[in-house]
């Protein structure tokens, strides 16, 4: 018997389209097949674009906030101030 359980309820979304959270992971899946290597170059064209402008949003967010100095401290592993 699994004791696990979801706290938060699955978003639903019209038909093709997925949470960026999704999206991520099913680009960090390495199991994946393709049928040619233009399907492939293809998928991973598209996921590096999409990635990298989920990057770039997320340190702009960072940014605007004050709070990229404290990332990449965190990133290199440095002690942060409040610790």
């Amino acid at each position: 018997m699994s004791r696990y359980y979801d706290y938060f309820e699955e978003q639903r979304h019209t038909n093709g389209e997925v949470t960026i959270d999704e999206f991520i992971a099913e680009a960090m899946r390495t199991d994946l097949k393709f049928e040619t290597l233009a399907e492939e170059l293809q998928y991973q064209r598209t996921s590096r674009i999409t990635l990298m402008n989920e990057l770039l949003t997320c340190y702009q967010y960072l940014k605007e906030h004050d709070m990229l100095l404290l990332y990449e401290a965190y990133r290199n592993g440095e002690e942060l101030p409040f610790d």
